[in-house]
């Protein structure tokens, strides 16, 4: 069967400082074959049909304060039907990854993001995202014991959060006579817990991360002579978490340690 991906586009831009518009538009992923060795071992699991996605949005973007904010919005709603998500399976201890398909999934989400510009040189930003997408009904697939419920009506869907949020700080300031400029930076990130499976002797397992909060901060100097050098400081907090779901020990992600550093760089 053809698969379309249709899209349409309202927009209305009743100054240079101010858009809105509405969307309708839609997406697929084909379908595919489990890996050979989910084939041979866990041949219950079906090969995986293809998705699709219709995506209803309304959003605005601009600038107020003759130019000292600026702002992005946007509010969504998804319907995603037989979509595709992951599943580990546990294969005499060794985990392969497989995929299979819901019923269905839908729900509402948003994004924002503003900058404020509040002096010369000085930009204060953040975003934020928020994604109300679940599953309509439950994930059911075959094995040698019998039917597993993989997930239950109401979860959210594999590996995606609900939350994503980030700050930011950049200051450039002059420094002396010879054309320097001092800059501060830094960055703030979080994203809330995300869930997986794993089909392990029969039987489904539900695995979840940590939610990482990460802090990086620099200030250096910028020549007109194209090098600029640096005092960073990476995961300030020095948080220690586990960000990917740990199906397997293979998954046990973590961040780098608090890591204090010089950089220098040089562009020609």
């Amino acid at each position: 069967e053809a698969q379309r991906s249709p899209r349409a586009v309202i927009t209305w831009l009743p100054s240079r400082k101010f858009t809105a518009y509405a969307s309708y538009s839609q997406g697929f992923r084909s379908g595919f074959n489990q890996s050979p060795t989910i084939i041979r071992s866990a041949p219950g699991i079906p090969p995986v049909k293809a998705d699709r996605l219709s995506n209803y949005e309304i959003g605005a973007k601009g600038s107020l304060l003759d130019g000292g904010l600026t702002f992005d919005a946007a509010l969504y709603y998804i319907d995603w039907k037989d979509i595709q998500q992951n599943l580990n399976v546990d294969i005499d201890g060794v985990v392969f990854a497989a995929s299979v398909n819901g019923p269905k999934a839908s729900g509402f989400g948003a994004d924002l993001a503003l900058t404020a510009h509040p002096l010369e040189g000085l930009d204060i930003g953040g975003t934020f995202s928020w994604n109300g997408l679940d599953l309509a009904g439950p994930i059911v697939t075959q094995t040698a014991a019998g039917p597993v419920t993989l997930y239950n009506k109401g979860d959210r869907l594999a590996f995606s959060p609900e939350y994503t949020a980030s700050g930011f700080l950049d200051y450039r300031f002059p420094v002396g006579q010879a054309g320097l400029k001092g800059v501060l930076s830094g960055s703030l990130t979080y994203r809330s817990k995300i869930p997986a499976r794993l089909l392990a002797a029969g039987a489904a397992r539900y695995f979840i991360s940590d939610d990482p909060l990460l802090a990086r901060g620099s200030i250096g100097l910028e020549s007109p002579d194209n090098w600029t050098a640096s005092l960073y400081v990476e995961n300030i907090g020095n948080w220690n978490g586990i960000t990917q779901p740990p199906t397997d020990i293979s998954q046990e992600y973590r961040m780098r340690p608090r890591t204090v550093g010089l950089q220098f760089e040089f562009r020609y």
